[in-house]
């Protein structure tokens, strides 16, 4: 199985409901830092057998069809990535 196709596993099934919660947490952490997020599903990936790495899950992701990924984002996370949240500028 090719690396793209292992990380389409693996997202495939964090989009599950059995998965919901990671998920948010996967999603939340890459909106803030594709870096650290891509570090969660490799972790969740790891559970599975799978080895997948930080480059190719990030491209991965960034190919996807966004619209396709159905989140729910916590409101603090929502106003920070908007700008909402004060910076001290």
């Amino acid at each position: 199985m090719s690396e793209s196709s292992q990380v389409k596993t693996v997202i495939d099934q964090l989009l599950t409901d059995e998965h919901e919660e990671i998920r948010k947490s996967v999603m939340a952490a890459y909106l803030e830092d594709d870096k650290r997020g891509a570090d969660l599903i490799i972790a969740f990936a790891a559970k599975q057998g799978i080895t997948l790495n930080q480059e190719e899950v990030i491209a991965s992701i960034n190919s996807m069809d966004t619209e396709a990924i159905d989140i729910e984002l916590p409101l603090e996370l929502l106003t920070n990535i908007a700008g909402g949240k004060d910076m001290g500028c």
